[in-house]
Parts: C-alpha cells; sequence; structure tokens
C-alpha cells in the first residue's frame, strides 16, 4: 500500500504526483501509456500495471485524466469502501454529480476538485485549488490536498460546486480580458500605445474592488435601488463608449454585450437602479432565495 495514487501522467499530474513525493508521500502512478511514469519512479513512486491496481493501492485516489466518463469506466464493478476518489476533470456540476453518485454506490467517497494554476505552481504559494464533495472524505485528506496549492478552498458537500466557482471564475475573468484587448485596440486606433493602455488597467482594480463590495451588498440585500451611480449613468457612459469604438473599427462584441444587459436591466427596474438590477433580472424571482454564507455547509 501507498498513500496516494495518481491516475493520468500528463503535465498536471505529472507536477502532482512529484509535489507528493517532495513532501514525503509514497505514491503510486499509473498512465495508460507506461513510460509516462518513467520520471516519477525514478523519482520513487510505485508504478502500477492497470489503473484497477493504482486504485487497489492507496486509501486516496487522485484522478488527472480527461473527462468524467473517462475516470467512470476506469473504477471497479465490485467495492470502492475505504477509498476517496479526488476528480480533477474538467467539465459541467451535473458529471460531478453523476460520478459522484457511482463512486458513492460502490462505497466510496467522492471530491471533485478545480486546479486554477499552472503544473509548475503545484505546492507553490501562487497554487489555487478548491474542492467539493465529501465533507467525511476532506477531513481525512484536506491537510495533504491544501500542501498542493498556497490557496485551497473547500466549498461543502455539494460535488458540483467546485465546478461551479471555476465557471464563475472564468465568466468573470475572460469577458473582463477580451474587453481590455477591445480597449486596447481602441487606444492603438487613436495612436496610444496599446502596451502601455493594457498595463495600466490594473491600477483600476482598487476601484473595481470597492464597487464588487457595493455589488455584493446590493445582491445580499435584494436591494436594487442605486448606490454608487444608477443604471443610466452606467449604460449612457458604455453606449456612447460602444458607438465610438464601432466608428473606430473595433468590434467590440464585450462591450456591446454589457450596453445590452445594461439597458435591459434598466427596462425591468428602471434607470435609478443599482447595477446590481442586472443580477436582479438575470435570476428574477429567485434572486432573492439565494444561499447565504452562514447556510453553506
Amino acid at each position: 500500500m501507498t498513500d496516494v495514487a495518481v491516475l493520468g501522467m500528463g503535465r498536471m499530474g505529472a507536477a502532482i504526483a512529484s509535489h507528493l513525493l517532495a513532501s514525503g508521500s509514497t505514491v503510486t502512478v499509473w498512465n495508460r501509456t507506461g513510460s509516462k511514469t518513467d520520471d516519477l519512479v525514478a523519482q520513487g513512486a510505485v508504478r502500477a500495471d492497470t489503473a484497477l491496481d493504482a486504485i487497489a493501492s492507496s486509501p486516496i485516489v487522485i484522478t488527472v485524466l480527461v473527462g468524467y466518463d473517462t475516470v467512470a469506466a476506469l473504477l471497479p464493478q465490485d467495492s470502492l469502501v475505504g477509498r476517496a476518489v479526488v476528480n480533477f476533470s474538467t467539465g459541467a456540476p451535473e458529471e460531478a454529480v453523476r460520478l459522484a453518485g457511482v463512486v458513492e454506490k460502490l462505497g466510496g467517497e467522492y471530491l471533485d476538485g478545480v486546479i486554477l494554476n499552472y503544473p509548475n505552481q503545484i505546492g507553490t504559494p501562487e497554487g489555487s485549488i478548491q474542492y467539493s464533495g465529501s465533507e467525511s472524505a476532506w477531513d481525512r485528506h484536506g491537510e495533504l490536498l491544501a500542501g498542493m496549492s498556497g490557496d485551497t478552498q473547500y466549498w461543502g458537500s455539494e460535488p458540483g460546486w467546485a465546478c461551479v466557482m471555476d465557471h464563475i471564475g472564468l465568466a468573470f475573468s475572460t469577458p473582463l480580458l477580451v474587453a481590455a484587448m477591445e480597449a486596447a485596440a481602441y487606444a492603438a486606433s487613436h495612436g496610444i500605445p496599446a502596451k502601455d493602455t493594457i498595463a495600466g488597467f490594473a491600477l483600476g482594480f482598487p476601484t473595481i474592488a470597492q464597487m464588487l463590495e457595493s455589488l455584493a451588498a446590493s445582491v445580499g440585500d435584494s436591494d436594487y435601488s442605486a448606490r454608487l451611480a444608477a443604471l443610466d449613468v452606467y449604460h449612457a457612459g458604455i453606449q456612447g463608449v460602444h458607438t465610438a469604438m464601432t466608428a473606430a473599427g473595433v468590434d467590440a462584441l464585450a462591450v456591446g454585450a454589457a450596453a445590452r444587459q445594461l439597458g435591459s436591466a434598466m427596462e425591468d427596474f428602471g434607470t435609478d437602479a443599482d447595477l446590481a438590477a442586472v443580477y436582479g433580472r438575470l435570476r428574477g424571482p429567485m434572486a432573492s432565495a439565494e444561499i447565504s454564507e452562514t447556510d453553506r455547509p
């Protein structure tokens, strides 16, 4: 028996196995192409000939494979009693819930994990990993898992929540970055160096943080009356920006989408409402029945 088994020796899986070995854990490794485990074996890992052998070798099984169905197909058909499966596949929350059901039916425990960093950041302060799923599995193995990243979050017993948090991060950051590229293209159309424009965006982060705090308060109170500024101010500003960018030949899709969302919120909540009214419009009657911090496991 070893302390941990890691299935999948792509860059991320290999980085996890290497970190665990360096941290003093005994590790079993498996990969469909066995030669990909050679470097880990040289570091002291035990190579398993089959996925089932790897799963049987350890009380905690970390899977770093493409797709939830791939993981499900590798699980034993008889029993996972006494084992926790920690899965880092990318997919939808519903897939995490289904795989958790498969693992639990076999008597095992399931944790879903989302890695928000590059392989070379595993085990460093810059690493960030989020988990959700079995509370008892987290109680037993959380210390080992927390050592894999400087920022570790356990969101509770619902298996799909880690995946949701990953989607939330992408939904926030990707449109923001796309809008930054649109703004840089607009700056360049007026002769302003795009490099300087992009670097300067970071200066606005404190203001964005203040705005997010205000929006969180509005959403938490289900109070969409204006706090920092009214919807018509936001809408007039971004609509004017979109018009100017379009005139400059910039296909500002992200900026245009923001203008449309603000316009729709004004139709539903009025011009004097807060920017948080966008959330109120999207959630409708459900907006006042959210899970609060104190309700979360």
